[in-house]
C-alpha cells in the first residue's frame, strides 16, 4: 500500500479516531458498539481493534479497526445486509511520520 492510500483513507472517512463509537444498523435493530458490528461482520479476531465507524449513506457504513496481526488500519465499507462493498487498508508504517497516531492509538496497537 501506498501512502496514497492513508490519504484517501482520512479524505474518505476523517482522521482516524475522529468517528463514532456506535453505529445505528437497521438489520441490528438499534445504534450498536464498534465490537458487535465487527462480529457481525465476521471480524471478531483478537488482534483486531474497533477505533470508529460512520454512515455514509443510509444504506451505507463504515468501520475503521487497526488488526495487530499485520499491523495495519483497515476501513470497510459495508450495506445494510452485511456484505462489504468497500476494503481500505493502510500499514502502520504509512504512519510514521504521524506521531501523533502512535500516541493516540499506542493501547490498540500492543500486540497481545
Amino acid at each position: 500500500m501506498s501512502a496514497a492510500t492513508k490519504q484517501e483513507m482520512a479524505t474518505r472517512y476523517g482522521p482516524l479516531g475522529t468517528g463514532d463509537r456506535k453505529l445505528d444498523i437497521p438489520a441490528l435493530g438499534q445504534a450498536v458498539s464498534l465490537e458487535r458490528v465487527l462480529t457481525w461482520l465476521g471480524i471478531d479476531f483478537g488482534d483486531v481493534a474497533p477505533i470508529d465507524g460512520l454512515q455514509i449513506t443510509d444504506n451505507r457504513w463504515a468501520i475503521r479497526f487497526y488488526d495487530r496481526y499485520d499491523q495495519s488500519f483497515y476501513a470497510l465499507e459495508f450495506g445494510p445486509s452485511g456484505h462489504i462493498v468497500r476494503e481500505l487498508r493502510a500499514h502502520l508504517a504509512e504512519f510514521s511520520d504521524d506521531p501523533e497516531i502512535s500516541r493516540q492509538f499506542a493501547a490498540v496497537m500492543t500486540v497481545y
